[in-house]
C-alpha cells in the first residue's frame, strides 16, 4: 500500500469516528488552566501617590527589594498604608544615578593617563 493510499484510508476512517464535544467540566479545567497562565497587563501609568505593589511595579521589583530600600526610598504612611509620592520617588532615582556617575567618573580619572604606545607597567623609557 502507497503512502498516498494510507493517508487516503486514514482520512475515511477518521470521517467515520463519532464526533463528540467536551463537557462542561473540561471545559471549565481547560478556562482554568489557560487563565491561570495569563499574567495581568503591566500598568504603563501610576498616579502621583503608590503603594508598595506599585511601586514595585512602577520599579519593576518585588516588594521584597522594595522593602529592603525603604530607609533610602521617599515614602510616608497614612492609615496604615505606606505610600509613595511618585515625584519623590523619581528625584531618589536622579540622585541614585548621579551618585553612580560620579563613582564612575572617580574610577575614570583616578587611573593614570599615559602616552600612546605606552607597554603595560607604564615605563615607556629605560632609567
Amino acid at each position: 500500500m502507497s503512502n498516498e493510499e494510507k493517508e487516503l484510508l486514514i482520512e475515511s476512517l477518521a470521517r467515520e469516528l463519532p464526533r463528540r464535544s467536551p463537557g462542561e467540566e473540561t471545559i471549565m479545567k481547560v478556562s482554568e488552566a489557560i487563565h491561570g497562565q495569563a499574567k495581568p497587563a503591566r500598568r504603563t501609568e501610576f498616579g502621583p501617590v503608590m503603594d508598595m505593589e506599585e511601586l514595585a511595579e512602577f520599579l519593576r521589583v518585588d516588594a521584597d527589594t522594595v522593602a529592603e530600600y525603604l530607609d533610602q526610598i521617599p515614602h510616608f504612611e497614612l492609615g496604615g498604608k505606606l505610600l509613595f509620592r511618585r515625584k519623590s520617588v523619581e528625584e531618589w532615582i536622579e540622585a541614585r544615578e548621579r551618585t553612580i556617575g560620579v563613582q564612575s567618573l572617580h574610577v575614570e580619572f583616578d587611573r593614570p593617563v599615559l602616552p600612546a604606545g605606552t607597554p603595560a607597567g607604564g615605563r615607556r623609557w629605560a632609567l
